[in-house]
């Protein structure tokens, strides 16, 4: 299945509020309802974005809109299993989300980081000469304390 970047925002969310008409909430599940319609606008504002966005930007747009969406399925699921939703509603969002996610995931790019350099260790360590190193400690750390 194609995804369009133009159009996949809003039919991820608008699979979402039909997900969303089908319950009745109270309590927690008026809390998760909620947060999962934030997620899910939040996620299709950012999918909107990532399709006019210059291209410097585009990796950390496509984070932050994988990020939303991850967000909004695992509400998706949690709900689920509480069987606020049945399987068979979820299954559409899922439909949309799904191809979604693998699109969004071709605008991120890892960068690499530079390979860690590390120090030579020295050869031989001095011999010890039976002598305590002393430190000077010109700032009264190691004074005893006169309250």
């Amino acid at each position: 299945m194609s995804v369009e970047l133009k159009t996949a925002g809003t039919e991820f969310v608008k699979s979402v509020l039909t997900l969303y008409r089908t319950a009745k909430y109270f309590r927690e599940k008026e809390i998760l309802s909620n947060k999962l319609l934030d997620c899910s606008i939040e996620t299709g504002r950012l999918v909107t974005e990532l399709n006019d966005c210059p291209d410097k930007q585009k990796s950390q747009v496509a984070s932050d809109a994988l990020e939303q969406l991850n967000r909004a399925l695992f509400l998706v699921g949690v709900m689920q299993s509480e069987n606020i939703y049945s399987s068979r509603r979820t299954q559409p969002v899922y439909n949309v989300a799904n191809p979604l996610k693998e699109e969004i995931k071709k605008y991120i790019v890892i960068k690499e980081e530079p390979p860690v350099q590390m120090l030579p260790l020295p050869e031989e360590l001095p011999e010890k000469t039976g002598e305590q190193l002393r430190f000077s400690d010109s700032g009264g750390f190691n004074e005893p304390y006169k309250g």
